[in-house]
């Protein structure tokens, strides 16, 4: 993977948003159940049946009032070494250099909490989303992955542990990628993961 070496985090841009870099990684902080693969609980997840390449559409979070379609893939804006942003705050984006829904490997979904005109993001309500909780995503061919959240973890700036976050996993995996501390404070900016794992197809 391209970013297998790097770290993503977030910086506060001037106008109060998140804009996810990427650069020489170093370790972080993590949740005590936020093994990569692993439900929380320490428990192994059961085995599932994976699938084919198939791009994702659409992302539905019942729980934080998430159900809209997917952004075009951004990828890597090598230029600025930055993850490319998605354009529009209301939407998430998938990250083209990992793997689609339902894969072996980690599906990286990326999005905003707000604008700088304080517009909310897609990921506004974030904070509402607990382990447990349902995440679906559809693909090209009219499937839907169903994943269950083992833990969402903040990270402070510039300690994104990327080999863990975008590390290889034998199961389907998802990590949804976004800003977190004040939006307009760069001095708590810092980004959260949500850590997810395939529990089956809707």
């Amino acid at each position: 993977m391209v970013v297998a070496a790097l770290v993503v985090f977030a910086v506060v841009a001037a106008f109060g948003y998140g804009l996810v870099s990427l650069f020489a990684g170093t370790s972080g902080s993590r949740s005590a159940a936020s093994d990569a693969g692993t439900p929380a609980g320490g428990s192994t997840a059961a085995a599932v049946t994976t699938l084919s390449y198939s791009p994702p559409t659409h992302l539905t979070i019942a729980a934080i009032g998430v159900d809209g379609a997917l952004q075009q893939a951004v990828g890597v804006d090598s230029a600025r070494n930055t993850l490319q942003l998605p354009a529009k705050v209301a939407q998430a984006a998938w990250f083209s250099n990992s793997k689609t829904p339902g894969q072996a490997g980690p599906t990286v979904i990326i999005g905003y909490i707000s604008s700088g005109a304080k517009k909310p993001g897609v990921f506004a309500k974030m904070a509402e989303l607990r382990p447990g909780g349902e995440i679906r995503v559809t693909r090209t061919d009219a499937k839907t992955v169903v994943f269950t959240v083992d833990s969402i973890t903040e990270y402070p700036l510039n300690q994104m542990p990327t080999d863990k976050v975008f590390a290889a996993t034998a199961a389907p995996t998802l990590r949804i990628i976004t800003c977190g501390g004040s939006l307009h404070d760069a001095s708590t900016a810092s980004n959260v993961v949500v850590y997810a794992h395939m529990t089956g197809t809707g």
